[in-house]
This record gives structure tokens, sequence and C-alpha cells, in this order.
């Protein structure tokens, strides 16, 4: 249990320094679990292979603590072992050169841990000593991430969930080796967290910072549940930084003022006006003089920390909640509602920008109301194709849903839709006496400058290029956000010629045809416990991508609710516990169960998007759960039978079927998260999943009844 616990927790770590390194983007979510689970798979086999009494817990204990640490600071230190040019972002080589040791070295100590405590307690002749393993480890996951989400992540940075940690293994090795050793690293961890731990963690997250670029000071550094901020002064220039990615300058008066005349002079009357996001670098304060301005905001601590360097006070009415999740909620009606979210990076992002948003911020409008976005990716003359695909999904979306749209080019365009005709402006001369109306007083921004923004051949040609192709951008397809990853590393490497030429390819055809040939050349064979792992390897493929898709979904849906996605997986890890725990005390005859667990995966697969398309409508969280517990109980299950099977069998080690999930749900990860969900959709992508799931069923037929 505490493996499980440990392994969450480090986990969760890794995963939000790797998210601050690299710019926050949820692919990126994919290719460092998928690596994970890889590595743990290749440790368990080779602890099962070449481990040896020497290969103590205790030893493997102690290198992966010390590893932790290594990889951690090396993470703060990327920039500098990588010899990243000053203010240059970094690349996906890059990310992936660094991520096979820092990945590999912890993780396949993991795996060899598993397989040494497996093969301990076999040495005792307890029964089923990896299923027990199993068990354990997934309750000690549920126990861990409650723990992360509702108390760690809440009042402790990532450098004292890592002390934490250090300290439940240091404590647990005490306890079970009853050796003092342990004892007195334990009080060492406490001794070193209360002297040095606030002055360490701050040294390295400022080493951090600094590593961007030579002479940059750091005035400030924290970090929230959403991100590591940093306002960082370099050049003379004070500016807002989010997960290494520059958020605003601080303040930026000259380019808040142009674009909230751009904005508010396209409503004629604006008076309740909504701004969601965006506001940070002194935007909604702009906005306000005049008129009833409401700005959302899901970071509070980002807003608190950000407004002193604003040098001005926030009168702004404000409310601290997901955007989307607000628009639900209230009853108010606006004359404008601005989205200043910035570029569709992240999945999270991505959902303000799709059809299904634009029908509901259209609910919230008054009668001749304004939906705005700004700052989207652009150019100011011409458009690679990922950048064009972008920009003409907004368009598009935008056109399906409102009579009217118009678009302002530039390298950050800014779109406008409304149902009345006479509401949107493009007429320099009207735009001037709007301004005028409006009684601004901005000092950048002069209403002449409406000719120079307003050019109608530019407008003409940048609206008639948004209508060439076909494009749109979904709930159930978004594809924003992988669109605006490609445009990011053809920016910072060039590398968006490879990575591009997979979107294209038949990747899931592809990994449907291979598992289709390995499961023939073992039926033809007769290599039936092959066959059975092979089974596993699917059921983890598929439990995987299903937790993603619902995780994904639930995003989607309520937005960033830290809680709920705590809960998402506890029901996840919880209904594998459960279901394990269950089938190894009933012991039902594998031969019948294993057959019936593929069917009813296959069934509920098929009410996946229903249930989906249910809490589109109605908004409730509790089906919701009740689906992930599901999930998470047929991919418990499949593991105890199958594993007693290969234990009738003798043909196999310990831990081959614990690998055999982990190189699944590796692949799963892989596949699901970086290709299928950004390029098909979750419709498209169940479907696949149906399909291999078939394979499943048919190896439950051809490999378990086969003797």
């Amino acid at each position: 249990m505490i493996m499980g616990s440990a392994a969450t927790l480090w986990q969760l770590v890794l995963m939000r320094e790797w998210m601050t390194v690299f710019y926050g983007n949820e692919l990126i979510i994919g290719l460092v679990l998928s690596g994970w689970l890889l590595f743990v798979a290749l440790g368990c086999q080779a602890g099962d292979r070449y481990g040896s009494d020497r290969c103590t817990p205790a030893l493997l204990c102690a290198v992966f603590i010390l590893c932790l640490w290594v990889v951690f600071v090396s993470i703060k230190h990327l920039r500098v072992l990588a010899q990243i040019p000053a203010a240059e972002a970094v690349s996906l080589p890059h990310m992936l050169v660094f991520m096979a040791p820092a990945l590999g070295l912890p993780c396949f100590i993991w795996g060899c841990w598993f397989s040494r405590l497996a093969a301990l307690l076999a040495a005792h002749r307890i029964r089923h000593a990896s299923t027990l393993i199993y068990i354990y480890e997934s309750a000690g996951a549920v126990a861990a991430g409650l723990a992360f989400t509702f108390c760690l992540a809440k009042w402790f940075d990532n450098f004292f969930i890592l002390l934490c940690l250090s300290f439940l293994l240091c404590l647990s090795m005490a306890f079970l080796l009853r050796r003092l050793r342990w004892v007195w690293a334990a009080l060492a961890i406490i001794a070193l967290t209360v002297c040095k731990g606030p002055s360490w963690d701050q040294a390295l997250n400022e080493k951090f910072w600094r590593s961007l670029a030579p002479g940059v000071e750091v005035k400030a550094t924290w970090g929230t549940r959403y991100g590591q901020w940093a306002v960082l002064n370099w050049s003379g220039e004070t500016a807002l930084y989010c997960n290494g990615l520059k958020q605003s300058v601080l303040p930026d008066s000259v380019g808040n003022q142009s674009l909230a005349a751009q904005i508010l002079t396209q409503h004629p009357h604006p008076h309740q006006v909504l701004l969601i996001a965006g506001g940070l670098g002194g935007l909604a304060q702009i906005l306000a003089p005049g008129i009833e301005l409401t700005y959302v905001e899901m970071d509070e601590k980002a807003l608190r920390r950000t407004v002193p360097f604003l040098n001005e006070s926030w009168r702004v009415t404000t409310a601290f909640q997901d955007g989307r999740r607000f628009l639900l909620t209230t009853r108010q009606q606006y004359d404008m509602i601005i989205i200043n979210a910035g570029r569709p990076s992240t999945a999270l992002t991505n959902r303000l920008y799709t059809r299904e948003f634009h029908h509901l911020a259209k609910s919230r409008l008054n009668a001749g109301g304004v939906l705005a976005f700004c700052a989207i990716p652009a150019g100011e003359n011409m458009m690679g194709p990922e950048l064009h695909h972008l920009n003409s999904a907004l368009y598009q979306d935008l056109d399906s849903c409102f009579a009217h749209v118009l678009a302002l080019p530039g390298d950050a365009a800014h779109y406008f839709a409304c149902d009345y005709a006479a509401v949107l402006c493009r007429d320099p001369d009207s735009l001037a006496q709007r301004y005028l109306d409006l009684h601004r007083q901005d000092r950048y921004f002069h209403p002449q400058m409406f000719r120079t923004l307003m050019l109608p051949e530019r407008l003409d040609h940048f609206s008639r290029s948004l209508q060439q192709t076909s494009a749109s951008n979904r709930d159930e397809q978004p594809v924003s956000y992988y669109l605006d990853w490609l445009i990011w590393l053809k920016q910072v490497s060039g590398f968006s010629a490879p990575a591009a030429t997979l979107r294209p390819q038949p990747v899931l055809p592809a990994a449907f045809a291979l598992s289709l040939g390995l499961m023939i050349l073992f039926w033809i064979r007769q290599h039936n416990s092959t066959g059975l792992l092979m089974i596993m390897a699917l059921s983890g493929l598929i439990a995987i991508a299903v937790n993603i898709i619902f995780l994904l979904m639930l995003q989607s849906l309520f937005g960033y609710v830290y809680e709920g996605m705590g809960w998402a997986v506890a029901a996840y890890m919880g209904g594998m516990t459960i279901a394990a725990a269950a089938v190894h005390r009933f012991r039902p005859a594998p031969e019948r169960w294993i057959l019936r667990i593929c069917l009813g995966m296959l069934c509920f697969l098929l009410t996946v998007m229903p249930v989906f398309r249910q809490f589109m409508v109605h908004s409730g969280m509790a089906l919701f759960f009740l689906w992930l517990f599901a999930c998470g109980a047929f991919a418990g299950t499949l593991f105890p039978l199958l594993n007693r099977l290969l234990r009738h069998q003798g043909k196999k080690n310990l831990t081959s079927l614990y690998a055999a999930d982990l190189i699944g749900s590796s692949l799963g990860a892989l596949l699901v998260n970086f290709f299928a969900i950004p390029m098909l959709g979750f419709t498209a992508t169940l479907f696949w999943l149906c399909g291999f799931c078939a394979l499943a069923l048919a190896g439950s037929v051809l490999f378990v009844r086969s003797k």
C-alpha cells in the first residue's frame, strides 16, 4: 500500500514539474505517462529475471529516494544541462532526450522493487503474491490521490510534497525492517524540512526562472494548483510568466488600451460586459471605466500576487471560477462576452473555443449582444496550414452559431460575432464616433488608428481565406490545442513537420492490425500463456484510454474542478481495488468469468458517449463517477483471474502479467492522449476501443477455453 501511495505522489509531482517546463500542454502528459508505465514494466521484467538477494527492498528504496531528488533537481536545471540558448523555448527533441533518463531510472527501480516484493511474498509461501501487491498498490493510489487533492496540493509546493514522500518511505522501511537507521533518516528529513526547506525551495525555483536568459531578475515566484507563476524583470521589462510561458507585460497599458478600444467599439452601447480570463495584465481595469464589468478568473492567488505590479488597486467585480462553469450557472445577461484566454494551447483552454461553448455564450447575450475572442495566433500576411486550420475552425464555428462574424487580422487575430447586422462595424469613422461616445481617456490610443486597423481589402482577404477549407472544433472532437501545439513546435524548433506527418496517418488502425496479427500468431502456434498476456495488455490499453477520455470529458464539462479530478482518480482506482479484492476473496472460475467480463467491457464502451451527452444536458457528476468506478472495476477484475490461469499453466513468472498490463497501458496513453483524441475525437476513439475490446473477447474464447 505504501508503494501505491508513493508511486502516485511521485507521479503527480513529476507531472506538475514537466508541465511547468513544457508549457502546460496535456499532450505532454500522455508522453510522460506512457514512458512511466513502459519503464516500470521493463523494471518488473528485469527484477524477475536478474534480481538477486542483494537487491533487497531496503536497497531499492534508498536508491529510489536518491533518484527522485536527482530527477527533481535536474528538471529545475534542464535549460542549463541541455545548453538551451537564452530565451529559446524548450523544444520537443530536447524534451524527449531528457525524458528518457529522467523517467527511466526511477521507474525502472520501481518496477524492480515490485518484482522483488512479489518474490519475497512467494518465498514465504503466500499464494497469489502479485495479486495481493496489485490490490494493495491500487488501494494506496486511492489514498494518495485523495491526500494530494484535498491536502498536499492546497498547502504545499512540489518540493515539500517530495519531502513528505521521502519521509513516508523512510518511515515505512523503519517499520518493516525494524532498523534504527531508517528512523534517523526520517528524523533528518523533518529537520531539513523545518530548517532549510523554504530557503532551498525558493532557491530552486529562482534558479529555474533565471535559466531563461542571462540578467533575468526574479521579482516574485509562487505555485498554485494551476501552475508555477513568476514575475520577471528582463532588460527593463516586467512580465508575468506561467509554466514557462510569458502571459503579459506588467502593466501592458499600450497593448491593453488598443485592445479595449477595438473590443468596446464593436457594440454601440456596451453596458453589461463579461471578461473571461486574460485580465492579469491589466486589461480588466482598462475595460472597466464607464461600464459594468465582471471578470472571471480561476486562479485567485495569481490575481492577488499580480495586483501589486499593476501600479493601481483592483476595483473590478471578480468571480473566482471556471469561465465555462460560470456561464452554465449564471442567469445574468450581457451585452458583450469577451474571451481573452489566449492561444488554445491546452485542452482546458480549448473548451472555450468549441462550437458548444459558442451556443452557451450566445444564450447569455442580450438581444444584439456580441461574443468576442481576442489574441488568437494568426498571421499578418500569410498563415501556414496549422495556423490556417486553427483560425478557420474558430471562424466557421462562430459562423454556424451567429448570423454575422467579423474577423480582424494580424499576428494576433480578433473575432466578433453577433446576430444583428447593425451591431458589428468595420467603418473607421463610425468606430471613431463610438469610441468618442465611450468618453474614454486612453493615453496610448487615438480614434484615427481605426483607419489603419480597418482596411477593407485586408479584412475581406482574411475572411475569404478562412472560408476556403472546412474545419470545426467540438467538445467531442477537440482539435485546436493539438494544432496550436504544432504551431508552437514550428516556432521554437522547426520540429512540426515530422509531428504533423503523424497526424493524417492511421495510427489506431495500424495498432489494431498489429494486435490482430499477434493474436492470430499466438493462436496458430498455441502459445496460450502468451495469449493470456495479450488479453491483459489489451485490457490495460482500454482501461487507461477510457480513464483519459473521462478525465478530459470532466474537464470539458465542469472546468478545472480540482476536487472533482481527485474524486475521479479515486473512483477509478477504488473500482479497481474493490473488484480485484472481491475476485481474490471469492475465487470465481476464470474459464467462465473472463469471457463475461470482456463482453461486459464491450457493452460498457458502447454506453460512454450516450452518458457523455447526458452530462452535457444535465451537468450532473454522480453518474460520471459511477461510470469511472465501473471502468476501474473491469480493469481490476481481469488481473487476478488471468493471474490464476497463468499460475495453473506454470509457464510465466510472477510479474509478467503486471508488466503486460503496464505495457498495454503505456501504449494506450500514448495513442489516445497524443493521437486519437486530438485527431479523431471521443466518438471515433471509442469506436476503435470497441475494436480492441472485441480482440480481447476473441482472445478469451481462443486462449482461455483452448485447454
